[in-house]
């Protein structure tokens, strides 16, 4: 059976329902406008639109914004109370403290060095700068003095007075610095003893007609000229010094290099420890070695050259040679070199690894490259002998000890 739709009746009991939930309907829908706006098309969530008035919404829920226009204030609802959100005053509060600190910052650092700590710049002002960090500088115009901050207290750090008086006694001590030596002192000329002296200090007294010269032992000044007879005498007339003497016809105030028996000293001159050599070992034992190990030394001796070797012996026996060097590089650089004659082997070692080798007995005019590292380096050639009477060994290198250090053995 058919469904047939019943005819309105405005006296039943539904009269007037409609219109009922139609204003009901209206009032949620009002409801809801104060609290929504529309859905947002790309995410869809509903989005909360601002309310507008001068009195807050009723029925608000969590998270609902209000624009309060009898303050001009946005406020939202924290689920009990309306939360004012557009108050800046908390906001500039903040901005004036970091500006302060931004100051601080400033008068404290200059630029950043990327591969180096942060460089510290210079305060400059007539008072000191406030909350002061150790090591802080700061230039005091009230007093022209460049000042540190130690952690506790600003110290002056140009005022130089002291330092000059310490300048004018230790040159008042010192004369000059051998690079290859002790601090040679300088002697102190005056008729007072000087102050302060240390152990060495030389001090030519002028206190008397004829000048003394004396030295400090650590506790006293003792007269090293003007007596006669043995350990010592006056620079015109020097005998001895050290048990060393003076050549048989002495020149004025000289005391020249020479040993008790009048003849040059040359280990005063100290010639091997700034000329370049080789240190020449003789393994009598064998005649076959071909690495610098387990050489078993039988004589030893220093053979001077800038890097070449020009060797013959006649009447050699069954010997190995090791010729050894040590330079020091700055930085890393190749070297070349070129071997003439042999006779017999030779094996040429860097930093103990072997690089090169040459046998059998002739001319090779073959060349080589050391590739010398950064540091010390040291380089080795052995060279053998099968005896036969004779022995000769040409190698030609030429170190450039303008960029080198020859380090003695």
């Amino acid at each position: 059976m058919p469904y047939v739709l019943t005819p309105f009746n405005p006296d039943s009991r539904y009269q007037g329902q409609v219109k009922t939930e139609l204003n009901l309907a209206n009032t949620n829908f009002s409801i809801l406008g104060q609290a929504f706006m529309n859905n947002d098309p790309a995410t869809q969530p509903i989005l909360r639109a601002v309310y507008i008035s001068n009195s807050a919404p009723s029925s608000p829920v969590a998270d609902m914004l209000w624009y309060d226009t009898s303050s001009n204030l946005l406020k939202v609802y924290d689920g009990k109370n309306w939360i004012v959100i557009n108050d800046l005053t908390n906001v500039n509060n903040s901005i004036t403290s970091l500006s302060s600190q931004i100051d601080t910052i400033k008068s404290a650092f200059i630029n950043k060095d990327p591969s180096q700590p942060i460089l510290r710049a210079v305060y400059i002002g007539s008072s000191a700068p406030s909350n002061p960090v150790a090591d802080m500088l700061w230039y005091d115009t009230s007093s022209n003095l460049l000042k540190l901050y130690d952690g506790s207290n600003w110290q002056a750090i140009n005022d130089v007075s002291s330092l000059k008086s310490q300048i004018n006694t230790l040159n008042s001590a010192f004369f000059s610095n051998d690079p290859t030596k002790t601090i040679l002192r300088a002697t102190y000329i005056g008729n007072t003893a000087p102050s302060n002296p240390v152990a060495g200090t030389t001090w030519l007294d002028t206190s008397q007609s004829t000048p003394t010269l004396k030295v400090y032992d650590g506790s006293n000044w003792q007269a090293i000229s003007g007596s006669s007879g043995g350990s010592s005498s006056s620079g015109s007339n020097a005998d001895t010094l050290d048990g060393y003497h003076a050549s048989q016809t002495p020149t004025k105030d000289t005391i020249p290099v020479s040993k008790d028996d009048g003849k040059l000293d040359p280990k005063w001159l100290n010639i091997y420890a700034v000329v370049p050599y080789w240190r020449v070992s003789i393994d009598e034992t064998s005649g076959s070695r071909t690495a610098p190990t387990n050489f078993t030394v039988s004589r030893q001796f220093k053979y001077i050259s800038n890097g070449t070797i020009l060797w013959y012996m006649y009447g050699w026996g069954t010997w190995s040679t090791l010729w050894e060097m040590k330079i020091n590089c700055s930085s890393a650089t190749s070297v070349s070199g070129k071997v003439g004659y042999i006779d017999d082997n030779v094996y040429i070692y860097l930093n103990g690894t072997q690089i090169a080798s040459y046998t059998n007995t002739g001319f090779k005019n073959q060349s080589f490259t050391l590739n010398l590292s950064q540091g010390d380096n040291l380089i080795q050639i052995v060279h053998n002998s099968s005896g036969g009477g004779a022995t000769a060994l040409d190698i030609e290198i030429d170190f450039d000890f303008s960029s080198m250090t020859f380090i003695p053995l």
